[in-house]
């Protein structure tokens, strides 16, 4: 009796496995929202309460004033697909429209507004915090503190949204890192993509970003940003600031009221393949910034400088264009002191960078300008004609610059010009052209010598003489 009962216990138990094997997970539900109509809920917080890990929850076209806490895997998705019938505002503006606290959320097509917070605590229209593998996608965020905020978050992805006119930014990624920020349309915000706090290893690619203050601002490591549109923003295209290791790529950066691209306390960052044109200041500007390679760029038209470096060292520049800029094609900022409100700014020469293949023409003043205290820089094989003034500056005390196979014509006062008394230029006869103290940043009285206009060919034997001659002088 004993082993027939203990044989059914066994053969139950075996059916019962088989059986749960058979059927498998629970499958995943679909629950329906509609606060106008008949559906499985009016609201979207309690579907989100009653739902499974794994749900999808359709939300039927609607206002539906809500503060939704997201904290399992999910799928909240519009019925119609289009933001501007499916609304969801903030109840409590000084609450998040939609909080985010688990892994796997999708939230698509709705229009998020309303969250504002207040001084010191402010509120987001999407807020992911601790979150992997979220996707926030095609979405109308406006009128919140900041659109969508993502905070100790890793592999999410920011696709096809929408984010005019938040208070602050558009988008910010603080502490978070290989995210992907891709095809959204930023304006109107104080700024419109933010990564900050060592955010690292994102990609922000072929976003649309303008009519901001500030296009893009990064403080952080490892980020690549690629094929994005910045343009008309009211400060600076893309800010790059105490970084290193980004890679800023083939992205247009036009038009923007100050520098289209600034980098500053910043080294080994790639600039590669930009169009960096129309801006209000400098196309590109570097200060207090190191071994940094900006390769490949088109920085013409600008109000100021194609590309200027202040107290820079170690940076490559190669094969860029910078053409028809209002001063100066490539700027190496004379050594100087500035005083604004009690506060002291004291900046260096730029030593041991390298210029070479880069065509400067059509610039208003100089082709390329190496200021006082620009040492040890090499200018190699670059395209400088047809310039204002003349196609290369060398300020006084700017020591050991070595000048090789560089090609020059047509520049309007001559080739090279070296504001020294202390530099003999071989043979050559000097001329003593009338150059102002601005020009110079020297007293008016000190005479300058350059070097006319005498063929290209002559000249660059020229340029190469008084490249060894001066490295013999000074040693």
């Amino acid at each position: 009796m004993v082993l027939n009962l203990y044989m059914k216990v066994k053969m139950y138990l075996f059916i019962g496995f088989v059986f749960l094997a058979l059927a498998g997970p629970a499958s995943a539900d679909t629950i329906t929202v509609n606060n106008g109509k008949e559906g499985d809920y009016k609201s979207i917080q309690k579907a989100i309460n009653n739902s499974n890990p794994g749900d999808t929850i359709f939300v039927y076209p609607g206002t539906y004033k809500e503060n939704l806490v997201v904290d399992r895997e999910l799928r909240i998705i519009s019925k119609s697909g289009n933001p501007e019938n499916t609304i969801v505002l903030a109840a409590i503006q000084k609450e998040h429209v939609f909080k985010i606290v688990s892994d796997n959320v999708t939230i698509k097509g709705f229009k998020v507004k309303d969250a504002s917070g207040n001084s010191g605590n402010y509120k987001y229209g999407i807020y992911l915090e601790e979150t992997k593998n979220c996707t926030i996608d095609n979405n109308y965020i406006s009128n919140n503190r900041e659109g969508i905020f993502l905070i100790d978050s890793s592999n999410n992805t920011i696709i096809n949204n929408k984010l005019p006119k938040n208070n602050d930014a558009g988008i910010i990624l603080r502490s978070s890192d290989h995210n992907t920020i891709m095809s959204n349309n930023l304006s109107g915000n104080i700024a419109g993509i933010v990564i900050i706090y060592s955010s690292s290893d994102n990609r922000v690619d072929g976003n649309t970003v303008f009519e901001n203050i500030i296009g893009i601002d990064i403080q952080g490591n490892n980020n690549t940003i690629g094929n994005n549109t910045i343009s008309n923003n009211g400060k600076y295209g893309i800010g790059i600031e105490s970084s290193a290791d980004n890679a800023i790529s083939s992205n247009i950066v036009n038009s923007n009221k100050r520098n289209g691209i600034k980098i500053e306390f910043s080294k080994n960052n790639s600039l590669k393949n930009n169009t960096i044109n129309f801006n209000g200041m400098d196309g590109v500007f570097l200060l207090h910034s190191n071994n940094n390679t900006l390769n490949g760029n088109n920085a013409s038209n600008n109000t100021n400088h194609g590309i200027s470096l202040m107290d820079c060292d170690h940076n490559l520049l190669h094969n860029n264009f910078v053409n028809r800029n209002n001063a100066n094609g490539i700027q190496l900022w004379n050594k100087g002191t500035e005083i604004d409100d009690d506060a002291i700014f004291e900046w260096g020469g730029s030593g041991d960078n390298i210029l070479s293949n880069n065509t400067a023409s059509n610039n208003t003043a100089y082709g390329i300008y190496i200021g006082i205290s620009g040492d040890n820089n090499t200018l190699k094989n670059n395209s400088v004609y047809s310039n204002g003034k003349y196609g290369i500056f060398l300020a006084e005390a700017s020591r050991n610059n070595e000048l090789e196979g560089n090609r020059m014509d047509s520049n309007l006062l001559g080739e090279v010009l070296v504001s020294s008394e202390e530099i003999p230029i071989g043979s050559s006869e000097l001329s003593t052209p009338e150059i102002s103290s601005q020009e110079t940043e020297e007293d008016p009285g000190k005479r300058l010598r350059g070097i006319p206009f005498i063929g290209c060919f002559i000249t660059g034997a020229i340029v190469g003489t008084a490249a060894i001659i001066m490295k013999r002088k000074q040693e």
